[in-house]
Parts: structure tokens; C-alpha cells; sequence
């Protein structure tokens, strides 16, 4: 790629100037940050910025073999990486009569969407099989069991959960982890992308606490929007805010808890259980109205809570966990 840019860099520099710059087009996929971090240097070096002989766009492909062509006509998506927003309008001509949502990006978000589209794939192959060798173990067609996953267009096979935000929790989803891992292992049967979500979740818990803790130092009061793993439930059964509680207040923060989903802080059976265990002087952190924190640090955002953020002073520090 470099290379090519190169050479491209010496034919501009050799051309006399044109009304009309051309637009020079990038499709192989690339790792994210090489358009800006390699491509634009190389040319820039040669035939200057891009803005006045040229302009510069990335659009990776997502052709299948063997349907290239099919796929080309019939795209799920066309996706155009600018330098500037509106420096590529050129690139929509060779889609004309296309139907398909147009997606124009940075360079950096476009290099990564092709990365992340076919980093799913195999995720789903690799998932398909998982799951398969599980079923064949236990004598049960796999075809049956991805039938029935697939036929879930609502939660499995659709937008739903494939946001960047919070990690997982609740009383299922960890708890049904943990039991297909037992299943597979006493089985002798390797599972690692399904055993894999654990600890990725684990991760995600820590990455969050992390860019908490990097805005706030320690003793700063920071007012933690939401406790339950879900809005409009009082459920904190594995829920990772309380992971996020519990490491502030280990690191020396002070914390306030606001969450109208507890109501009257009556919590009972398996749930009093968990947050007894986990976060025993929760009555102590929890606050009847925002209003009764005096000028937190820091707000972390933990479940949607409109009305409660449009009323937080635009002046706060805030950090908003279901946007990353």
C-alpha cells in the first residue's frame, strides 16, 4: 500500500495542475490509523497535502468470493472514509442506483468498521462450531439448536446488545456462562470463544474503573447514577455497577449512589444476598436526590436516566458508561 502511494505521490507531482482535482480511492482493508498514519504522509512528502492537486477518500470493499459481483450491486452498506466531511462526493457516482445506506466517516473509523465486520465473521463461525460440538457431545442435531437460535430476529440475530456500553450482568447471563463452561469441561470439550466472555467481561469492568479513576483522584466525590444491572428494575444480582462501587470506594473515593429503581431501599432474597456481600453499607452511599450531593467531582452515568441528566449542571464532569 505504502509503495503504491508512493508511486501514485510521483504521477500527481509530474502532472500539471487541474481545474478539477482527482480523487484517489483506497479500498484494501488496513489496519485502522494507516490512511492518516502512512498513506497521507507518503503522498504529502511527494505531491503535497491532499485539498489542492488531490483529495483523498477510503472505501473498503465487502465483496465476497465467488459474489463479488452480486454483492456490488446488492451492498448491505457503502461506507466512505474523508479527510473532511463532504471532500468525497465524487466516490457516491460510482453507486449511482444503488440502494444502500451510505455511511461517511474519518479515515481511522472507516479502516476499523471492515476490521470489525470480519472479525464478527469468524466470530460466528467459530461460535456456530462451539456450539455445535457441544450438541453433537450431548447426541442433539446442531442444526436444531442454530434453527431456533436463528429464528430470534428481535434479540439474536438482530441491533439488539451490539452497542459499546456497559458490561453484562444480572442474574442470567453470568450465571449461563458459567454453566455451558462447566457443561463443555466436563465433557472434555474446548470452548474458548464462548469461554472467552467472562473474563472479556471482567475486562471491560476493570477498563471502565480505570477511565473513572483517571478523571478523579482519590477522595474526590463522585455521584454514581444507577446501581441495578438494569433500568427500571431493582435488580443487583451481578450487577457491574456494584464491581464499580466497590473498587472506588476501595481506591478512596467518595461515593454517592442515586438510583430510583431502588425504591424505599427495600431489597430482599437473593438480591439483599449479593449486595450484603458485595456492597454491605449500600444504605450509607444511596441518596434520595442529586440534589443532596454538594458539588461531586465527577458523575458517572450508569443506567439511562434522561430526567435526572438534563438537570445536571452542563459545568459537571461527566462520564457516561453506555457511551464508552
Amino acid at each position: 500500500m505504502l509503495s503504491v502511494a508512493q508511486e501514485i505521490g510521483e504521477t500527481l507531482a509530474a502532472m500539471p495542475a487541474r481545474d478539477k482535482a482527482p480523487l484517489i480511492v483506497f479500498r484494501s482493508t488496513m489496519p485502522p490509523g494507516t490512511m492518516e498514519g502512512k498513506i497521507i504522509p507518503a503522498l504529502t512528502a511527494l505531491a503535497g497535502a491532499p485539498g489542492e492537486r488531490y483529495e483523498i477518500a477510503f472505501n473498503p470493499e465487502f465483496l465476497r468470493e465467488s459474489t463479488a459481483i452480486a454483492d456490488y450491486y446488492a451492498p448491505a452498506k457503502i461506507v466512505i472514509g474523508e479527510r473532511e466531511a463532504g471532500v468525497s462526493q465524487k466516490l457516491r457516482g460510482l453507486y449511482a442506483g444503488i440502494e444502500a445506506p451510505i455511511f461517511e466517516m474519518p479515515f481511522t473509523a472507516a479502516e476499523m468498521v471492515k476490521l470489525t465486520d470480519n472479525s464478527f465473521h469468524a466470530l460466528k463461525v467459530a461460535f456456530g462450531n462451539e456450539v455445535g460440538r457441544i450438541a453433537l457431545d450431548l447426541s442433539v442435531d446442531p442444526q436444531h439448536v442454530i434453527d431456533a437460535f436463528l429464528a430470534d430476529t428481535r434479540l439474536n440475530i438482530s441491533p439488539a446488545y451490539f452497542r459499546p456500553g456497559g458490561p453484562f450482568g444480572g442474574s442470567c447471563l453470568p450465571k449461563d456462562l458459567r454453566a455451558v463452561n462447566a457443561l463443555a469441561s466436563s465433557r472434555g470439550i474446548q470452548i474458548p470463544v464462548i469461554a472467552s466472555a467472562l473474563p472479556s467481561n471482567a475486562a471491560h469492568k476493570s477498563f471502565l474503573a480505570d477511565r473513572v479513576m483517571a478523571q478523579a483522584a482519590p477522595g474526590t466525590t463522585i455521584l454514581l447514577l444507577g446501581l441495578s444491572f438494569k433500568s427500571d428494575t431493582d435488580d443487583l444480582r451481578e450487577s457491574p455497577l456494584i464491581d464499580l462501587a466497590e473498587t472506588l470506594i476501595g481506591k478512596g473515593y467518595d461515593l454517592r449512589i442515586f438510583d430510583p429503581d431502588l425504591k424505599g431501599r427495600t431489597l430482599i432474597g437473593a438480591n439483599l444476598r449479593f449486595v450484603e456481600e458485595h456492597l454491605p453499607h449500600l444504605s450509607r452511599l444511596l441518596v434520595e436526590d442529586i440534589s443532596d450531593v454538594s458539588d461531586p467531582g465527577l458523575v458517572v452515568i450508569g443506567k439511562p436516566m434522561k430526567a435526572v441528566t438534563n438537570t445536571l449542571d452542563p459545568s459537571l464532569s461527566v462520564i457516561n458508561m453506555a457511551l464508552l
